[in-house]
């Protein structure tokens, strides 16, 4: 079960039962036991959600339980207040630039499930709630109140990334649309991400024959032989990597770079993630002047 505490004044409502509740009155909803709803009577009222682990984050607008989910339901402009994507110290014009594309993303998404338009995550965008407003990025919603960005006289579906490596990719590379369908998703230059901290990146040196035991299968071995290299030229228009070949003494292992990455990652060489993005490559180790 979910505990929720308001600050302030609200209902508990369950089927047509209506339950007035006091500031720091906690109430359970079941999940299992229909349609429950947290309703602030007053403007100021914020609805603290305790989750089954005993972690919490705090809410503008209405919490709703139902079978399987915990609900936040509040106008786009105060879900904007809580969203968690940058941090509060950018300058302002940046934050207000990224509160537009957030509301244009949030638009194009309403409706998306049969139960909500959008979760918290990063499958949509990071939302914590009043644990994530600050004064900036509720100016930045303020000054850019109704502000979203359009093509062909619809609202785009504004996606964003911490980092692009310098150019963006087209549509069709990552999700599989259509440029057609979405020609404003075209991969472009874009030399100011240098300064971003995750543009270049160094993950370390490593041997063949351990990134062997990362890749290679001992049935791998007996069909490709051993791994002495790796076959970086097949990449897309912005110079992602759309596949990497491993390879063996005997024969080359083509797999999809998104395995690659996750293997990578997950592996005990790191165990988290060093690879970023799909537009790594490689050097010799002794042409490598970071050392």
């Amino acid at each position: 079960s979910y505990r929720v505490l308001p600050s302030g004044p609200a209902q508990l409502i369950a089927g047509n039962r209506v339950t007035n509740l006091a500031a720091g009155q906690a109430v359970s909803l079941v999940l299992s036991g229909g349609l429950q709803k947290v309703v602030p009577t007053s403007a100021a009222t914020r609805l603290t959600v305790y989750g089954p682990s005993g972690r919490y984050h705090q809410y503008r607008g209405t919490i709703v339980g139902q079978p399987s989910y915990v609900i936040n339901v509040l106008p786009i402009e105060d879900y904007l207040r809580g969203l968690g994507e940058v941090p509060s110290g950018w300058p302002l014009e940046a934050i207000k630039a990224q509160i537009v594309a957030a509301r244009s993303y949030a638009l194009t998404h309403l409706g998306s499930t049969a139960l909500y338009d959008v979760d918290d995550t990063t499958q949509f965008q990071v939302y914590r709630g009043v644990d994530s407003e600050s004064g900036s990025q509720n100016a930045a919603v303020d000054q850019t109140a109704g502000q979203v960005l359009m093509y062909g006289g619809r609202v785009i579906e504004a996606f964003f990334s911490a980092s692009d490596g310098g150019h963006t990719a087209n549509v069709s590379d990552v999700f599989g649309g259509s440029l057609a369908t979405y020609p404003y998703l075209r991969g472009v230059l874009d030399p100011w991400d240098i300064v971003a901290p995750r543009h270049t990146w160094y993950t370390g040196i490593y041997t063949w024959a351990t990134l062997e035991r990362v890749y290679f299968s001992s049935a791998d071995v007996a069909t490709y032989g051993h791994l002495k290299g790796l076959d970086l030229r097949d990449r897309d228009a912005s110079d992602r990597l759309n596949t990497v070949g491993l390879i063996g003494t005997r024969g080359v292992k083509r797999v999809g770079v998104s395995a690659f990455l996750h293997a990578f990652n997950r592996s005990t060489l790191t165990g988290h993630d060093v690879l970023w993005n799909e537009m790594f490559g490689t050097r010799p180790s002794q042409a490598w002047s970071y050392w």
